[in-house]
């Protein structure tokens, strides 16, 4: 595998024999992110001679260590090889390596998903931010990337984002100021008594709620604008909605709190739009009252178990799913008595 290595690139290639899996990822993505050196772009790579001047697919990140240690030293035959571009070709992975955050610091994200949905949505305000004068919908369908979806896919996106990015301070302190952030966020935002899953679609209402009241501060926003007396700091939508796409109850709910934990409002607003959604709220089911009937009953705790993995892969409230299974049911019954 390695006889492909030749002339002055000796260290570029012992950097990367001695890097792990996780720095050879980075690498990679630091190359896709600078490939092309035509492309007129001012890069920290081609500063350091990290480029290569051959034509090359884009490398990839998640294959095996093996694979992904071949395809850069592979990329680097075609890097300038001088010895003085090598030493700062090597220098520059080493400074890379030394990005890379202590997993030690950010594995307890796996375990709190609501701790790790606020670091993701802090992460997301650092990079390229979308079009948010226009419509969520609208300004998805334009972004060129992709929306992490899931809890996992969120933690990765995190990571990579925080050993990707060029901070001026020292990450370990950046963890740690989320961790404040975060603890300061929860004492900040209350739950909502009302706002639980199982609890008449309550999740559901209060997601769409909110997205209504986004795409009416953007509207509001846009046309502050146009208006230069009347424009002020004071309409304050909520971007990072942009990157939460929850499915289910459950997801609905942490994502409803993590969005308005980012909010960048007074407190004021923030008391304000609780008191609304609340009204809100007890209006509705005032005028539901008459058309829904309450069940109190127990069931056996792995019926209930076996009921949200049915509403989540539905994507469906527990309410409209027991619904849902009824009116099957009822549909079944009355096909056969019709046929006696």
């Amino acid at each position: 595998m390695y006889d492909l290595i030749h002339g002055n690139n000796h260290l570029v290639r012992d950097e990367l024999l001695r890097a792990d899996l996780r720095a050879l990822r980075l690498f990679s993505r630091h190359v896709n992110k600078y490939r092309d050196p035509r492309n007129g772009q001012e890069s920290r790579l081609q500063h350091v001679n990290f480029y290569s001047e051959r034509p090359h697919d884009e490398l990839s990140v998640d294959g095996t260590e093996a694979e992904i240690r071949h395809d850069l030293l592979s990329y680097s035959l075609g890097c300038p090889q001088d010895e003085k571009s090598q030493v700062n070709a090597s220098r520059f992975l080493i400074a890379l390596k030394q990005g890379l955050v202590p997993l030690s610091l950010v594995e307890w994200l796996l375990e709190n998903e609501r701790a790790c949905l606020f670091f993701f949505l802090c992460m997301a305000t650092r990079l390229p931010k979308p079009n948010l004068q226009k419509s969520l919908s609208v300004a998805r369908e334009e972004f060129k990337g992709s929306i992490p979806q899931g809890h996992k896919a969120r933690y990765k996106f995190f990571l990579e984002a925080l050993e990707d990015s060029d901070m001026s301070q020292d990450k370990t302190e950046f963890v740690a100021y989320l961790e404040r952030g975060y603890a300061a966020a929860q004492q900040r935002v209350k739950p909502l008594p009302w706002l639980k899953p199982d609890n008449d679609g309550a999740c559901q209402w209060a997601w769409d709620y909110l997205l209504h009241a986004h795409e009416s501060k953007v509207e509001a926003f846009n046309k502050a604008q146009h208006d230069v007396v009347g424009f002020n700091c004071d309409v304050a939508p909520l971007p990072l909605l942009f990157w939460l796409v929850p499915h289910g109850e459950q997801e609905q709910e942490m994502a409803f709190y993590a969005a308005l934990q980012t909010w960048k409002c007074s407190d004021a607003e923030l008391t304000l739009f609780r008191t609304n959604i609340s009204k809100a709220w007890r209006q509705r089911q005032l005028r539901r009252s008459d058309k829904f009937r309450a069940i109190n009953t127990h069931i056996r705790a792995e019926s209930k178990e076996q009921l949200d993995a049915l509403s989540r892969r539905a994507g469906l409230s527990l309410q409209k799913t027991l619904e849902s299974i009824i009116e099957t049911a009822y549909r079944e019954m009355s096909s056969g008595s019709s046929h006696r």
